[in-house]
């Protein structure tokens, strides 16, 4: 442990320091008297509306994960216990970058008493969709703003990506090394815990085929329903400033992926990468530098406060729930 911690530390110091950069490129050039007078004069009930919607994301995930985990026999105390282990997972992605996914399955054992090992393989599955849903994402992107997403991309456009084939042979080499290795001391304690921990990881991924028709269209439903709320909770913000009333559905669907591209850097909270990346995408759009800014300084602050406030609410909620199964 001792050796980890310094290497845990380094790791957070690259994303806080990456975070820091794109901050200061976002902000270096910010006009902050345009700032201080937007959040004066930003209409307040749009973002209470957002921060409900943004919530609500966290809800349908919740339930979601509640059909995955009920479809391999595990019966919690309380359905609620999965949307506060996923408030709590946020929660930690604000502090350290990517821990939330390990941190809500080990609140989740710790309230509800289901293996560490099967909850990742669950949350290993949810991740697969999110991916899916991200690619259906930017190709919505493409339909409804081709000009504007060729525009942002077209750095990379001309590039020419050679497959790596060293890379390729030298990790065909290691998988071979690694079955070998198994092979040899397949009796081997620690190998049988390895193997068995693998195992149920492997059972949550398959937990998808044990629901019945019935529940995977509600799986899909809820899946819609977390998704339309990301691009609401965003779109909604459009009518708390003067400087992006205008803007339009589909100049929502643009900046929602300028948005997760900005989610997507590992730093924490997205801090600093996803107030660039908004400012940058509704540059595109034709607003102003100093308001697209403060649009992305508005919507990050009122999703950062709804994650503090759900994230404490969902720590307090399962300790009590880890507390009545332990104590009885």
């Amino acid at each position: 442990m001792a050796k980890s911690t310094p290497r845990a530390f380094l790791t957070y110091a690259l994303f806080l320091g990456l975070g820091g950069v794109l901050f200061y490129l976002a902000f270096r050039h910010t006009e902050w008297t345009t700032l201080i007078n937007d959040f004066r004069s930003v209409r307040w009930p749009y973002l209470i509306i957002s921060a409900l919607m943004g919530y609500y994301a966290y809800v349908a995930r919740g339930f979601r994960w509640n059909m995955l985990l009920h479809s391999m026999n595990y019966s919690m105390r309380s359905k609620w216990s999965a949307v506060h282990g996923i408030a709590l997972g946020y929660f930690s992605n604000l502090v350290i970058p990517r821990s939330g996914e390990v941190f809500r399955c080990t609140a989740m054992y710790r309230a509800e008493d289901i293996p560490v090992n099967k909850l990742l393989g669950t949350v290993i599955l949810e991740r697969l969709v999110d991916l899916m849903m991200l690619a259906l994402l930017f190709f919505l992107g493409f339909v409804t703003n081709w000009s504007h997403m060729v525009a942002m991309f077209s750095k990379n456009v001309d590039a020419k990506w050679e497959f790596p084939w060293g890379l390729a042979v030298v990790g065909l080499v290691v998988l071979l090394a690694v079955v070998l290795v198994v092979r040899r001391f397949q009796h081997n304690p620690l190998l049988l815990r390895i193997r068995n921990f693998i195992k149920g990881i492997s059972e949550g991924l398959r937990s998808f085929k044990q629901l019945s028709v019935k529940q995977r269209w509600k799986f899909v439903f809820y899946t819609f329903q977390i998704w339309i709320m990301y691009f609401l909770m965003v779109y909604i913000v459009f009518f708390a400033l003067d400087s992006t009333t205008h803007l339009t559905l589909s100049d929502g669907v643009f900046l929602m992926v300028a948005g997760s591209l900005g989610m997507v850097i590992p730093t924490p909270g997205g801090i600093g990468s996803y107030h660039f990346l908004m400012m940058t995408g509704l540059a595109f759009l034709g607003v102003d530098k100093s308001d697209g800014m403060s649009f992305g300084t508005i919507v990050h602050t009122t999703q950062l406060a709804m994650t503090l406030l759900a994230g404490l609410v969902g720590f307090l909620y399962l300790a009590k729930v880890e507390k009545k199964r332990t104590h009885g």
